[in-house]
């Protein structure tokens, strides 16, 4: 990952995470990032959080802070993008940042965890495991990438996200 992505991502972590955001890796485009308010997935998951909290969590930077004084955090298990790796060699980084990404969930010890990519699950679940913190609700949502623009999965992804919000507020570990 760039440092200019890296930067920005330490910017808006909050003090204390009690929502992980766990995604796959960065997009290839170094234009294009969560935490520039102009990828699929922030769209996507801003559009849920908008929904959720009535149009109260605002657009782009607004959201952002809104995203980040809500404990909310988004941490990618690989910092490069492997968009244009074989699947071995995705495989193969997956595999190898499992440790990383559990030392980076155990510092931060979130009260619950939202893998945004179904794909991910079980490399998110072994870095969990290694944590010790066996009681941290996992959720899995859809991601936003639609072959043949049907944007479907978008759809799907604000779905799934709003869902857990709204679990995530009955459970009182997100604050509405």
């Amino acid at each position: 990952m760039s440092d200019a992505r890296q930067k920005i991502r330490e910017f808006y972590k909050p003090n204390k995470v009690n929502i992980l955001f766990i995604g796959e890796s960065s997009p290839p485009n170094e234009k294009i990032f969560f935490y520039y308010a102009n990828s699929n997935l922030f769209r996507c998951i801003q559009k849920a959080f908008s929904e959720v909290f009535n149009e109260k969590c605002g657009d782009e930077k607004e959201f952002l802070f809104f995203f980040k004084n809500h404990d909310c955090f988004l941490d990618d298990i690989c910092h490069e993008s492997f968009y244009k790796k074989s699947p071995e060699e995705k495989e193969t980084l997956l595999n190898e940042n499992i440790e990383s990404l559990s030392v980076r969930i155990k510092e931060m010890k979130p009260k619950a965890i939202i893998i945004v990519v179904k794909r991910i699950a079980r490399y998110v679940m072994c870095s969990l495991e290694k944590t010790g913190l066996k009681s941290v609700p996992v959720f899995i949502t859809t991601f936003p990438r639609d072959k043949n623009n049907e944007d479907k999965n978008k759809k799907k992804c604000v779905e799934d996200i709003g869902t857990v919000l709204e679990q995530l507020i009955q459970i009182n570990i997100l604050t509405y």
